[in-house]
């Protein structure tokens, strides 16, 4: 482990597993102008004239002002141009920072606190209601530093057994202990988490869900930062991006029988009919900062991930109104809420023989757990992911309709990526998305008026839009290539024409992007038809 020495701001390198001294670890957000491990070693002249040099220095002064001879900061203590020592580091990361004698984690967006709040803050007890509102205040103002917004922060947050906050210019600014109340209230995190570091009795949704909100730089950072937390090892490979998730996912089914994991929900795709097991990011755990517990069914089968998905034996209920698809019960999920207890299972279809794929990945299922079911346990494998062969046609789903300019572009130029929509990076553009059962729909702007009704072999449409010079109706699927002509479109200026006549049903209206929105977020099914207006 390569230690600054807080005297000389000189490298010192101490076998990690015997002799590394008491030493302080520096916490903070990156800037532009960070001082490398090379800028340290070829010309110390150089590397004072950075902006961050000044944090080196400031963390080194505390560090020898608490006698504490040797201090750690991540931009200069690690050789990133090796990719083994990068990889031991960041494998190294959670255990470096909880084996610090203090952590100093600097708020360089936080201005100072008043001099009497300093004080404050350095004391053990609180002395009157007034003093807890101000501590409670100057935790919301420094929960709103970017610091509490990074991925890597997160276990440094955690780890650290005495952490201590400084703001932009040094001042001191308080503790992770006498701040944990509202910390826990910011961040989602367990109090007793906080003061322990202690993670290993905690659910790996939860933990999942600490990082919900989290950025990184680097996309792969994003499950890289997370190895500590989830108690796990693997290799570092920048350049897979989001299949870095995927692979610590796996890791952790490989090692941990704790079935919370599968309890992810994933509102942005609830118009994509089927995905596979994992899921895309910490994102999709969002919800469960409250699945703080859960009991583990030692009688249950282990289960294991294949070259083909998660074989796993579930209980398998059918699900009423749908064919060919089930609540699928997990195992050892017995979680307490409001004094009751509560089994939980997610949504399968099956795809084909003892293949299953998740469906409607927005919601999950909550039961008592004295409610019984006479179904009997099957082994099957739900699919990593879908694909063409694994997904019969009636499992499709729209993507919606994309309002263009004359020219057939759209708003903004980047086409729609198959049909996997995000309406909230195109705003300029207009979105339908409609329900294939009910043929209703809602639009997202005033102009708009359409009704729809699906026959046998057609579907029609009464569109009303002020300049319509083209519209086509396409068949298409983010999982079967490119799209084909489908159907009849009937189109008219004057809405009740046909409105009047009754072709169509269902309802028509008028809405807001938000209620658009909300009714992805309700993961209703939809057809596999999309609709393109050029106008």
């Amino acid at each position: 482990m390569r230690l600054i020495n807080t005297s000389t701001l000189k490298f010192e390198t101490f076998d990690v597993d015997h002799d590394v001294p008491p030493y302080a670890i520096l916490s903070h957000t990156w800037g532009a102008d960070e001082v490398s491990y090379q800028d340290m070693l070829l010309s110390r002249d150089e590397a004072e004239k950075k902006q961050g040099f000044d944090k080196i220095e400031k963390c080194a002064e505390l560090a020898d002002r608490n006698n504490i001879s040797y201090c750690w900061v991540d931009t200069c203590c690690i050789d990133k141009s090796s990719s083994t020592e990068l990889s031991e580091a960041i494998n190294s990361m959670f255990r470096w920072y909880k084996g610090a004698s203090v952590c100093y984690a600097y708020l360089s967006d936080i201005p100072p606190p008043s001099s009497y709040l300093e004080w404050l803050l350095g004391q053990v007890e609180r002395y009157s209601d007034m003093d807890r509102s101000l501590f409670k205040n100057w935790a919301k103002k420094i929960g709103a530093s970017r610091w509490f917004t990074r991925g890597w922060t997160l276990q440094e947050l955690i780890a650290p057994r005495k952490l201590e906050f400084y703001s932009q210019d040094w001042t001191f600014a308080g503790t992770k202990d006498n701040l944990k109340d509202h910390i826990s209230d910011i961040t989602g995190i367990p109090i007793d988490v906080l003061s322990s570091s202690d993670v290993s009795n905690t659910p790996i949704a939860c933990r999942m869900s600490w990082a919900a909100n989290r950025l990184t730089s680097r996309t792969e950072d994003i499950a890289y930062c997370l190895l500590g937390i989830m108690e796990i090892n693997m290799p570092l490979l920048y350049g897979e991006g989001d299949r870095a998730f995927i692979r610590l996912q796996k890791e952790l089914i490989s090692s941990s029988d704790d079935p919370t994991i599968f309890l992810w929900t994933d509102s942005s795709a609830s118009f994509s009919k089927c995905s596979g097991v994992l899921a895309r990011s910490p994102s999709a755990f969002r919800d469960l900062k409250e699945f703080t517990d859960f009991s583990v069914d030692l009688a249950s089968k282990p289960y294991r991930m294949t070259n083909k998905g998660l074989k796993i034996s579930l209980q398998l209920i059918p699900r009423e109104g749908y064919t060919d698809e089930f609540i699928a019960i997990l195992p050892g999920i017995q979680h307490i809420d409001d004094g009751k207890g509560y089994k939980y299972g997610v949504y399968l279809a099956q795809v084909g023989e003892g293949a299953f794929l998740r469906v409607d990945v927005n919601i999950t299922m909550k039961e008592h757990t004295d409610q019984t079911h006479d179904e009997p346990i099957r082994s099957i494998i739900i699919l990593d992911k879908p694909h063409r062969q694994a997904v019969p046609k009636e499992h499709r789903r729209v993507a919606g309709i994309a309002i263009t300019n004359r020219r057939g572009e759209f708003y903004p130029s980047q086409r729609v990526r198959g049909l996997d929509v995000d309406i909230s990076e195109r705003e300029h553009s207009l979105y339908f998305f409609f329900k294939r059962d009910s043929i209703s729909a809602e639009p997202t702007a005033p102009r708009i008026f359409f009704k729809m009704k699906q026959t046998s072999s057609v579907l029609q449409w009464d569109v009303d839009v002020s300049a319509i010079s083209k519209l086509s109706c396409y068949e298409g699927s983010e999982y079967y290539g490119p799209p084909s002509h489908l159907g009849k479109v009937t189109v008219t200026n004057n809405p009740d024409s046909h409105f009047a006549k009754g072709i169509g049903a269902g309802g028509a209206g008028v809405g807001s992007a938000s209620s658009l929105y909300a009714m992805i977020k309700k993961g209703i099914r939809y057809g596999e038809i999309m609709l393109i207006v050029d106008v």
